[in-house]
């Protein structure tokens, strides 16, 4: 059976939450054109663009505008998708040495899409990063399971990977097992100049759900810290069923009964 559990508690400042918020398909669900391209910097490792978004249910979320305020360790910032109940819920998290700043940033140089994106600035003095949590948003906390993770993520980073010793994706599943461990590719801008990079990843037989993505950035130092923005957030539905069952299960023509989500308050 599918494990369910309720994320670590924390204390929060704020919860910072978009409601349904706009999904993208198709070719322009990851860096549509008219913003900055990815062009060739792909992560190492990862599932190909192409793979990702020609996946049957597959959305990416390109606005962030409605995170609202600056970037801070205190808050949590949620996407809770309330009327299709078959897609996660998001939360997002800062974590290590952060610094300041608007969350929404409406600047081309920093966006793989028309959109706004969501900033990640480090403060100068170590790692740091954003934590991409999959599951079910009750209001308060968030539930996570294998069945409330998904098979396929992907999103874009676009930023100063001059003034960094190295940008790491890591996708893991509710048991905390390392699904695919990726890194930024050398992007050849150098000081201020932004660069973006694609990562994504679907699940491959035996494996179980992602259940979230891990960010890590490593400054060159501290007056050459980075800055970053997080777009083009892509996924697909909730699997039903523990991912290793779901892959293994083949042709096997069942119909599948979805966990429903627990409302706010439940």
């Amino acid at each position: 059976m599918a494990c369910m559990c309720m994320a670590a508690e924390t204390s929060w400042s704020a919860v910072i939450s978009v409601n349904n918020p706009v999904r993208v398909s198709g070719e322009d669900a990851i860096d549509p054109t008219g913003a900055k391209s990815v062009g060739t910097n792909i992560a190492a490792g990862a599932t190909s663009q192409a793979v990702v978004e020609g996946i049957s249910g597959f959305g990416a979320i390109q606005g962030f505008g409605g995170f609202s305020g600056n970037a801070t360790k205190d808050n949590e910032y949620v996407f809770n998708n309330t009327t299709d109940t078959t897609l996660p819920d998001l939360r997002l998290v800062y974590t290590g040495d952060i610094s300041t700043g608007i969350v929404a940033i409406s600047n081309n140089d920093f966006s793989t899409s028309s959109s706004s994106s969501m900033r990640l600035p480090g403060a100068g003095t170590g790692l740091y990063g954003l934590s991409i949590q999959l599951g079910s948003w009750n209001g308060s906390t968030l539930a996570t399971g294998n069945d409330l993770g998904v098979s396929t993520f992907g999103f874009t980073l676009t930023g100063r990977y001059g003034q960094v010793n190295s940008v790491t994706f890591t996708y893991y599943d509710v048991e905390g097992n390392v699904l695919s461990a990726q890194t930024a590719p050398a992007t050849g801008v150098t000081d201020n100049t932004t660069a973006a990079v694609y990562s994504g990843y679907q699940i491959t037989g035996g494996q179980n759900a992602i259940s979230r993505v891990e960010i890590s950035v490593d400054p060159i130092s501290t007056s050459s810290t980075g800055l970053f923005a997080l777009d083009d957030v892509g996924f697909t539905a909730m699997v039903p069923e523990p991912a290793s069952f779901l892959m293994a299960a083949g042709a096997i023509p069942l119909l599948w009964i979805r966990r429903r989500k627990p409302e706010a308050g439940e």
